[in-house]
């Protein structure tokens, strides 16, 4: 269902209302200055106190007030403060993607290679997430603002995960490499922890203003239904509610030849890529001893099969022959 416009601008004003409340400072310019210096000097330390109030309700607010001082040039426009918590996070984790190239380039031990090439691509995922929170701000939908702001946290969050799971992957490892990314990512793991906090902050803000119907209303396709999440869509839910036999594959997988692949990764790789559509699998029964693949860009694929004691995944990677633990997954990306 489409949002009405009003609703995105009336959302629009609300939000920079319960950011404004969340800065905690509006500066209004009476009259022209009456010098260029002693007006440079007001508004820089309007933005030192716009910056100070807004990392109020963060964990590392020494961080938090150093990296968007520097990043914030004295602007007081609570919009782009909340952006830039964003964005100063983001860079940092570009630096520690840096940095792990360069360890990985010097480690010897393969265990520690691996780590640190298992870092880069969860860097690269962080990033990605973080500017899907930063793209979601600027269409913040007031229809139903908690949704907006934990949608907000769960990006933010995977992002943060990202960053724990780097470090986890240093277990048994040898040499200086895990110390070295710990450091690297130091001041990113507290931006982004930064980041949620403020996010949490908008989310308490916009509880508190006790907004009109228009705005708090459930929307239908918000509501769980039939046990389903309320991010599974009319379309899936339709489909995963059907018997297996009754659904009509995209594309069939079996072993025995009476499929259109004998490989699920097959299958996968004529799937449309970020399709709103769900693409679905129909895997025969048969025991598949591969690890598939399932890339980012994979989006809403659905695997349907003959029942779970009759179609069966199979892997046989496992961290005590080498493999990091990351990479264990009889599903995942292409090098998870």
């Amino acid at each position: 269902m489409a949002v009405p416009k009003g609703a995105i601008i009336g959302g629009s004003v609300i939000l920079l209302v319960a950011i404004v409340a969340a800065v905690g400072v509006i500066v209004i310019h009476k009259g022209p200055s009456t010098s260029n210096d002693s007006a440079s000097h007001g508004e820089l330390r309007a933005g030192s106190k716009s910056v100070e109030a807004i990392c109020q309700a963060t964990d590392y607010q020494d961080v938090c007030v150093s990296s968007l001082s520097k990043a914030a040039n004295g602007t007081t426009d609570p919009r782009e403060l909340v952006k830039l918590s964003f964005e100063v996070a983001s860079d940092h984790i570009r630096e520690a993607f840096a940095q792990s190239e360069v360890l990985s380039k010097a480690a010897a031990d393969p265990r520690t290679k691996e780590a640190l090439e298992t870092c880069r691509e969860l860097m690269t995922y962080a990033i990605d997430d973080i500017k899907t929170s930063f793209d979601q701000l600027g269409g913040f939908d007031m229809t139903n603002y908690a949704k907006a702001v934990d949608e907000l946290k769960l990006w933010l969050s995977a992002a943060a995960t990202y960053q724990e799971t780097c470090l986890d992957g240093f277990e048994n490892t040898t040499g200086d490499a895990a110390g070295g990314m710990r450091r690297a990512l130091n001041a990113s793991m507290s931006l982004t922890d930064n980041a949620l906090a403020i996010v949490g902050q908008l989310g308490t803000l916009l509880g508190e203003l006790k907004l009109p119907d228009v705005f708090a209303r459930r929307l239908l396709s918000d509501v769980e239904v039939n046990d389903f999440p309320s991010w599974v869509g009319a379309e899936r839910r339709r489909l995963l509610s059907l018997p297996p036999s009754m659904i009509q594959p995209d594309v069939v997988v079996a072993q025995d030849g009476s499929g259109d692949f004998s490989t699920i990764n097959a299958a996968l790789a004529v799937a449309p890529s970020k399709s709103a559509k769900s693409f679905v699998v129909y895997v025969k029964n048969g025991v598949y001893k591969e690890k598939v693949i399932v890339f980012r860009n994979m989006t809403n694929i659905i695997l349907v099969g003959d029942g779970a004691t009759t179609t069966k995944i199979t892997g046989s990677l496992n961290f005590i022959d080498g493999v990091g633990t990351f990479k264990t997954a009889t599903f995942g990306n292409p090098h998870g």
